[in-house]
């Protein structure tokens, strides 16, 4: 998950930063302005996506959805659920492998700063595993092996509580929705987010488990500039993501794997993976040691779990 990572966990201080001491932010971009630039350079990153494949949109009731179709409709379906504050940009790096196996499809959150809808429904209406439902509907996908990603993670929960027979494998990365978040790194984030780009560099070294990302890297330091344009134009979500109950977790019949970072300083993991494993026998989780928030080269582990290897 290498550009996700650096792409999305760097932007969780933004969600400390526009707390503005308990004010309501309805719109999900600052600007129009800044929403036509967000698109301009994420239409030029789509460009050079590195396999052959279709981008489009799926109407749902609850707004136009963009997907990223990659692979032979020949293989079997896999879907991509990105994180917080980010687009289906941050499977950039894995899709080629995946493709190699299954006909993958990337899909914009709708209310994230992707392509799809502005409409931001509250995580605890029960509409998301419904607006997941109408997408998979509409791609004539009645089964599916999904892969998650923090938000993407708690996204995924959602849709195969509600629907497990319609999951043929669930992957959780750094999920959210098994555990409360740590409150610790939103408070060190609100303080290093006036701190300018030093600041910024010591919540990436947080989130990357105490080391500090490589700026030399061409790849990270485009990332990180996508990063920044965001930030300066984009209003995350602030509302706490609902967490899963045992009877909630009980209903996940599909074979999972949840992995995590030991140092995560955002997902409380020894709870979120104790809450897992005591609530479903198909549950294999990995905790990654000298790993954060930033967990990177999951690829081949997760296609060895979906194809059973």
């Amino acid at each position: 998950m290498d550009t996700y990572n650096y792409f999305t966990a760097a932007l969780y201080v933004i969600m400390g930063k526009i707390k503005e001491w308990g004010s309501i932010i309805m719109s999900v971009f600052k600007s129009e302005t800044g929403k036509l630039e967000i698109h301009r350079v994420y239409k030029d990153i789509l460009n050079n996506w590195p396999v052959e494949n279709s981008q489009y949109m799926v109407s749902t009731n609850y707004g136009e959805t963009f997907v990223i179709e990659s692979g032979s409709k020949d293989n079997p379906p896999l879907v991509l659920i990105h994180g917080s504050v980010a687009s289906s940009y941050c499977w950039m790096a894995d899709v080629k492998e995946y493709s190699k196996y299954f006909n993958v499809y990337a899909i914009d959150i709708i209310g994230e700063a992707g392509f799809s809808a502005e409409n931001r429904p509250e995580y605890k209406s029960g509409d998301y595993p419904e607006w997941l439902k109408e997408v998979f509907d509409n791609l004539s996908l009645k089964t599916m092996s999904l892969i998650g990603v923090s938000l993407g993670g708690w996204m995924a929960l959602s849709f195969a509580t509600k629907y497990p027979k319609r999951v043929k494998n669930l992957v959780l990365i750094c999920s959210g929705g098994l555990s409360p978040e740590q409150k610790s790194f939103l408070f060190k984030a609100i303080g290093y987010s006036l701190l300018g780009k030093w600041g910024s560099k010591q919540v990436n070294k947080m989130l990357n488990g105490g080391k500090l990302p490589d700026y030399n890297n061409e790849g990270i330091r485009k990332v990180l500039d996508y990063t920044t344009l965001i930030s300066k134009n984009f209003n995350p979500r602030k509302d706490k993501l609902p967490i899963y109950s045992s009877n909630d977790l009980k209903k996940l019949t599909m074979p999972v794997l949840a992995v995590y970072g030991e140092n995560d300083c955002i997902m409380d993991v020894e709870n979120s993976v104790n809450n897992l494993k005591n609530s479903t026998s198909t549950a294999h989780t990995v905790v990654l040691s000298d790993t954060g928030h930033v967990v990177t080269n999951q690829t081949e582990r997760i296609i060895n779990f979906i194809r059973r290897i």
